[in-house]
């Protein structure tokens, strides 16, 4: 997202085309999260109650974001965990299997 442009959306009272360019940037957390710190700073000097609206939700979807990636990465983690431990219960039961069988004909051949 281009800074200026930015500043210039605000400075200059068009909301619509702010909305617009919130709307864009939601693909990216992080240019959100910048140009929500700009309007933020230009509410504090404009205190224009629609962009204040528009700078929560945006905040507020920069948040939803997060803990969504959060929460993915968290199942992932925990999938892999659980088929780390599957795996590693098959190899000790075929390992154990296996100990038997050797045991046995050990057994059988004496």
């Amino acid at each position: 997202m281009d800074r200026i442009s930015t500043l210039e959306i605000v400075e200059n009272g068009s909301n619509f085309e702010l909305a617009r360019l919130l709307k864009l940037s939601r693909m990216d957390p992080i240019s959100t999260l910048e140009i929500t710190l700009e309007i933020t700073l230009e509410i504090v000097q404009n205190e224009s109650n629609f962009v204040v609206v528009v700078a929560i939700v945006a905040i507020v979807e920069v948040v939803v974001v997060v803990v969504v990636v959060v929460v993915v990465v968290v199942v992932v983690v925990v999938v892999v965990v659980a088929v780390v431990v599957v795996v590693v219960v098959v190899v000790v039961e075929v390992i154990s299997v296996v100990v038997v069988v050797v045991v046995l004909v050990v057994i059988i051949v004496n």
